[in-house]
């Protein structure tokens, strides 16, 4: 088999990490998470962390990072926090224009509203 050049083999490392159920980490966390007071942030975290997730995933498409090594995958990061605050900010100056029932667009002129009021009712 001849390798053309400037191609290199790699080998591929993988490390497996086991941890039984009555590990001590985990019972400590699973009490945690199981009491009140944890029940209580998690409840808040499905209304302020999850939403960004899902449009960041959903809007956005970043499903997984480019680079690669924890300072670039930061930078990364930072990147994509910032455009989804951009976007809210730019939401929340320019709200969308309010459509009508059917998708379109309302016209400027009061009179053409009403006459397209009228069309879509008919």
């Amino acid at each position: 088999m001849s390798v053309s050049k400037g191609v290199r083999k790699r080998e591929v490392r993988q490390t497996t990490i086991s941890r039984s159920e009555s590990d001590p980490v985990r019972e400590q966390m699973r009490t945690k998470v199981q009491s009140d007071e944890g029940k209580a942030i998690y409840r808040m975290r499905k209304a302020i962390v999850e939403p960004a997730w899902g449009e960041m995933k959903e809007i956005q498409g970043f499903r997984q990072f480019h680079l690669r090594g924890e300072s670039k995958v930061a930078g990364e990061f930072v990147l994509l926090a910032l455009s989804y605050n951009l976007r809210k900010f730019h939401s929340a100056k320019y709200p969308k224009k309010p459509r009508s029932t059917n998708g379109r667009s309302l016209p400027k002129n009061k009179k053409m509203r009403d006459k397209m009021d009228n069309w879509v009712r008919n």
